[in-house]
């Protein structure tokens, strides 16, 4: 599928490779050049700005690459006239029914290159069930990790109880 407003021009096309077939998006740029903007792979990922999905720790059905920060950014943006802010929600349950005390809520990992692959995690920000859970009362700690120098073993540094209290591996000064 083409699409053509005066001399510019878009497009759908879909690529088979075996069994495997991906949907392409494209757009074009100075000079009339078609360049693909993103995918949706033969798995079911939705990919910016890159070809193939690759293993940043986890294979994300989400995944967006650039040569720069501004073009390896997510934008979430509220223009309501109130006071409210946007969300980015991570979500758990049990296939539908509620967690339980130790479950893990969610986590924010950052990763980088280590000279071999991005499967080493620098740190993690973790939500965790911290109690029985009831409806409307969803106990948790926050939990701080992060990775010290000459291994690759995320230790916990500190956690922000559900009573607001904070437990810290060492005194901050």
């Amino acid at each position: 599928l083409t699409l053509s407003v005066g001399n510019q021009i878009s497009g759908i096309k879909t690529t088979d490779s075996s069994d495997n077939s991906d949907i392409r998006f494209l757009t074009t740029i100075g000079g009339g050049t078609r360049a693909e903007r993103a995918m949706i792979d033969y798995g079911g990922r939705f990919l910016i700005g890159k070809t193939s999905s690759t293993d940043v720790f986890k294979q994300g059905r989400l995944q967006v690459r650039g040569t720069s920060s501004e073009q390896a950014s997510i934008v979430v943006e509220s223009t309501e006239s109130g006071s409210a802010g946007p969300n980015v929600i991570l979500g758990h349950s049990r296939g539908g029914a509620s967690v339980g005390s130790g479950d893990i809520l969610g986590d924010i990992t950052f990763v980088g290159h280590d000279g071999a692959d991005m499967e080493s995690r620098g740190a993690i920000i973790r939500a965790k069930c911290s109690a029985t859970v009831a409806v409307n009362d969803m106990p948790t700690h926050l939990q701080f990790f992060t990775c010290q120098d000459g291994n690759n073993d995320l230790a916990m540094g500190m956690q922000l109880n559900e009573d607001s209290t904070v437990l810290a591996k060492k005194s901050f000064v």
